[in-house]
């Protein structure tokens, strides 16, 4: 198969064009190839290459970079992608378009699936998603476009946080939500928010005994969530049930350490209705009923398996694109 991958020089990128190239026909188009925000450079790109698939990995991904810049991240990660996709719709190919689960707001409780509603929180987040719709609706429906939401991509190319973890600094995961709540004072209504998140840091430390490469991590964990609301002069304020625990364990490199215990609530609402009656209206709300039930007895258990990168592994990387 004839395939091109764009922003072949990022880290998803380098590794994609030597795993595929065993196999297929590969043609690389790092940005100075192929600036997917020209519309006739990808165009004239994909015409001379002719591919039958064409995998985006091209992509501005510094989110902090994305708040500065937001006409910038449109052009790359929105109207870029959309250029890719016309190009490719032009010649007959089909798109693999690499996007990212920012598209969600983090607030579910379980894996998200590709029927849960988005909820872009960031610049960048806004921008993977409208070059979603971009690529989805460049052709024809059905489109025969794939997008593919990624999380945590780390790679030997560039620097992630298995680097940062290398370093002996602290990896954090977290889930949850920000509550929001209203407080009222001279000054007006202002809205302000407060966490409610699941957390685990790791903090790895490397020790080496003759021949056996052992890492001590110091893990810790928070479970915090959501209380009564307490009155207060400007307004009903939620607290935060806190849980918190944290441990140091050591084990050899490849081994896995297991965290069991992390209990959470799971609360789901439902409507009840009598069959015909409840969907009269007006006075229907007199044969229908919101139940809510709360499951407590929900474990969360973590696998942690730490490896110890080599020098040539772990080495300096090379600036984005």
């Amino acid at each position: 198969m004839r395939i091109l991958i764009t922003g072949a020089n990022g880290m998803l990128g380098q590794d994609l064009v030597p795993l595929l190239a065993t196999r297929h026909e590969v043609r690389a188009c790092g940005h100075a190839d192929c600036d997917i925000t020209d519309q006739v450079s990808v165009s004239r790109v994909f015409a001379d290459a002719s591919p039958q698939l064409v995998i985006n990995c091209a992509a501005m991904a510094d989110v902090d970079g994305c708040e500065r810049d937001p006409a910038r991240a449109m052009a790359v990660n929105a109207r870029g992608a959309g250029n890719v996709a016309r190009a490719a719709e032009g010649i007959g190919a089909r798109v693999f378009h690499i996007s990212t689960d920012y598209v969600f707001d983090g607030a579910k409780r379980r894996p998200y699936t590709e029927q849960d509603p988005v909820n872009p929180l960031s610049v960048y987040a806004h921008s993977k998603l409208e070059g979603e719709r971009m690529v989805l609706y460049a052709a024809s429906a059905p489109s025969p476009h794939l997008i593919i939401r990624t999380s945590w991509l780390y790679g030997r190319h560039r620097t992630n946080f298995v680097d940062k973890t290398v370093e002996n600094a602290k990896a954090t995961i977290s889930l949850g939500s920000e509550i929001p709540y209203a407080t009222v004072s001279s000054a007006g209504t202002q809205v302000q928010f407060k966490e409610a998140l699941l957390k685990l840091d790791v903090t790895p430390t490397v020790i080496r005994e003759g021949n056996v490469t052992k890492v001590k991590m110091v893990v810790n964990v928070e479970n915090n969530s959501r209380g009564i609301d307490v009155n207060t002069a400007s307004g009903p304020v939620p607290s935060i049930n806190r849980r918190n625990a944290i441990t140091q364990v050591v084990v050899k490199e490849g081994e896995t350490l297991v965290i069991g215990g992390i209990r959470q609530r799971e609360e789901a609402e439902s409507l009840r209705k009598v069959p015909l009656f409840g969907d009269i209206p007006v006075l229907g709300y007199l044969f229908r009923a919101k139940a809510r039930t709360t499951d407590p007895n929900r474990e969360l258990v973590v696998f942690i398996t730490p490896y110890v990168l080599t020098a040539d592994v772990a080495q300096a990387s090379p600036p984005k694109q």
